[in-house]
């Protein structure tokens, strides 16, 4: 909910606690459990982002007339990033060891992540018929 209101603003809502691999300097921070669980998120973000891709292209173009800002695979609020970091954060309350916390996320890339195919389905069809103008003009926004 917070990412489509940061969404609807036009700011990032980008969390401090998000984590990425690509920043070389925090990688030399970390124990080795921490950047397992970092190289295990981004791998299934990359997975997610490859297998539906045409489908968030469209679906981030359909967002993006309906907002004031720039709608990416960053921003998209059930993009892969967005879900799987918001899983990741999630799981930082638990007290798992690294074994555990990597079989849950591969159980949430399973359940979850792969079947995001049917969301962006429902949300591309929903959406490409949607004109924000009448909309706005039945006085629903």
């Amino acid at each position: 909910q917070d990412g489509f209101r940061h969404l609807a603003r036009g700011t990032t809502g980008n969390k401090s606690g998000e984590v990425s691999a690509r920043d070389s300097e925090d990688l030399a921070l970390m124990n080795h459990d921490e950047l397992e669980e970092i190289v295990a998120i981004d791998a299934m973000i990359a997975k997610a982002e490859k297998d539906h891709g045409v489908a968030l292209v469209a679906l981030n173009a359909r967002l993006e007339t309906l907002v004031r800002g720039e709608v990416n695979l960053k921003t998209n609020p059930v993009g892969p990033s967005r879900l799987c970091h918001s899983f990741f954060d999630a799981t930082q309350l638990l007290e798992l060891d690294i074994k555990a916390k990597l079989v849950l996320f591969k159980l949430f890339d399973r359940h979850v992540i792969s079947g995001l195919s049917g969301l962006y389905g429902a949300g591309n069809t929903l959406l490409v018929g949607f004109k924000p103008e009448a909309y706005l003009a039945a006085g629903l926004g």
